[in-house]
């Protein structure tokens, strides 16, 4: 299964709430939650809005951020 990175403008600010989520670890949490959930409820019933390939995206477009703001967090340190 191919995964789709950066395939909306949504994802930019997927990268800048991973890089939240290295000063803040709840925001980990509560965004692994929110995009389970949003996932679940677009997908009920007859209509699929959201594939798993872009839900996956999502979640690594996540940690790319999270990598990214740590390495650079702990490179200026």
């Amino acid at each position: 299964m191919k995964i789709e990175i950066f395939d909306d403008w949504f994802s930019i600010g997927h990268l800048f709430l991973g890089g939240f989520a290295v000063l803040t670890p709840i925001a980990f949490i509560i965004y692994i939650c929110y995009q389970f959930t949003e996932f679940c409820f677009k997908n009920r019933g007859k209509r699929k809005e959201e594939k798993v390939a872009n839900f996956l995206g999502d979640i690594c477009e996540f940690l790319i951020g999270l990598a990214f703001f740590y390495l650079m967090l702990r490179t200026i340190i």
